[in-house]
């Protein structure tokens, strides 16, 4: 059986973000941080999608990322 994961990025995906170390996760519903906004940087979307590579921490299910 294959195995599958689908990540995908917050509301406002910014190329030029500031890395802030801080990432939530979520299931497949939309989410905001504690200020209501829905944001990540190129650069700890790409830590994340890279640790859950590594580590393979879901299963057959699809995912979401925001700066906290």
């Amino acid at each position: 059986m294959n195995q599958w994961v689908y990540i995908s990025p917050a509301a406002d995906f910014q190329a030029d973000g500031e890395e802030t170390g801080k990432i939530l996760e979520f299931d497949d519903h939309f989410m905001v941080n504690k200020d209501g906004q829905s944001f990540i940087s190129y650069k700890d979307y790409a830590k994340a999608f890279v640790n859950e590579v590594l580590n393979g921490t879901h299963h057959n299910e699809q995912i979401s990322y925001l700066a906290a």
